[in-house]
């Protein structure tokens, strides 16, 4: 068992990580670049903010106060958004990345002087969608950084970071929180996650299964109405499922896929829900464990058993096959009709086009 860590304690788990990171402030050997990668709601700005004001803490050295201590004047304003020496890059609207311009104008920030705090703090978001020429730029500077400028890149994937890059930043990977310490923290820190399972404990186990692990994805779903659409959509899913598993005829088939979202952002969450849960079926026809959609391993092989593991291969390739057409902007009909077919086509469910 992990022995928590009493600084960070703003953010869930993560224990490893949180007592490196903090051992490196304490010590004055905080990286000078941070590579924070997990998925979307995994906590990554949380943690980046909470690193640069225990940087910048003013009881960050002494040895009885857990940092950040979320007291100080630096804590607070770094931690409410309103520090003129931390900084945020992220794409700006309608953009899909960031680009070496943008990525420039933040970088001449770099070598001023810090306005108040000890240490300067740059944040990219989205960093695996700058430009490979923002990269590049940004690189200028890992190499040789100003004193006292720390760099936290946010990415949900290390995949299109270059290698380059990389290399000259501490990789700090969000993991998954299980779900047990996930209910415990929200209903301890969070008062509506408290009054939803006071209140609704079926509906709470809910929101927790669909977080998937996600601090940020929980929280999102304490909103009814958000969480209402994440349950009507693993609804879709499910009839999706359960007509493959039955092999009920094309017809069938098709009404299925069309009852999955017709916009875009809504289509892929809805498709990434899907590969989920085929990757449940998948691994537990080969052993024991964890699943993400299903409630348990013994639920994914039932569904599992009868579509068959072969089946189940080709399916995930149709549903990964569409999430790429999806970000490649392909119409929606066609997207779905293509789906149902190379599902259909996958088994025995039969074609009447």
């Amino acid at each position: 068992m992990t022995m928590k860590t009493r600084d960070f304690a703003a953010i869930c788990e993560n224990e490893p990580a949180k007592e490196r990171t903090a051992h490196a402030i304490r010590t004055s050997t905080l990286p000078h670049a941070l590579l924070l990668c997990g998925l979307k709601g995994s906590g990554k700005h949380s943690f980046a903010l909470q690193i640069a004001a225990a940087q910048n803490c003013e009881n960050r050295n002494s040895e009885n106060t857990a940092i950040p201590c979320g007291i100080c004047s630096c804590c607070r304003r770094i931690l409410s958004h309103n520090h003129p020496d931390v900084k945020t890059l992220g794409k700006t609207s309608g953009k899909a990345t960031i680009g070496v311009g943008e990525l420039r104008l933040f970088r001449e920030d770099m070598f001023l002087s810090a306005t108040e705090a000890d240490s300067k703090i740059y944040i990219i978001e989205d960093a695996e969608d700058m430009t490979p020429q923002a990269q590049n730029a940004l690189l200028k500077v890992l190499e040789e950084p100003p004193r006292g400028v720390y760099i936290f890149l946010l990415a949900e994937s290390t995949d299109k970071i270059l290698s380059t890059v990389r290399s000259r930043a501490q990789l700090l990977r969000m993991q998954p929180i299980p779900d047990a310490a996930l209910g415990e923290w929200l209903k301890a820190s969070v008062p509506e996650a408290k009054r939803m399972a006071l209140a609704s404990p079926d509906r709470f186990g809910s929101l927790i299964r669909f977080s998937e692990g996600r601090i940020g994805r929980a929280k999102e779903l304490l909103d009814p109405k958000t969480l209402e659409l994440r349950e009507a959509e693993n609804a879709v899913v499910s009839d999706l499922i359960e007509a493959m598993r039955t092999r009920a005829p094309y017809t069938e088939l098709y009404r299925a896929v069309q009852s999955l979202p017709q916009k875009r952002e809504p289509l892929c969450d809805a498709l990434e829900l899907l590969l989920i849960a085929v990757r449940d079926m998948i691994v537990c026809t080969r052993a024991e464990a964890g699943t993400l959609f299903f409630r348990d391993s013994e639920e994914a092989a039932a569904a599992a058993g009868r579509i068959g593991e072969r089946r189940l291969g080709a399916i995930s390739d149709a549903v990964s096959a569409a999430l790429d057409d999806a970000g490649k902007y392909v119409m929606i009909p066609t997207l779905l009709a293509d789906l149902t077919y190379r599902i259909a086509a996958s088994g025995s469910n039969q074609i009447e086009r």
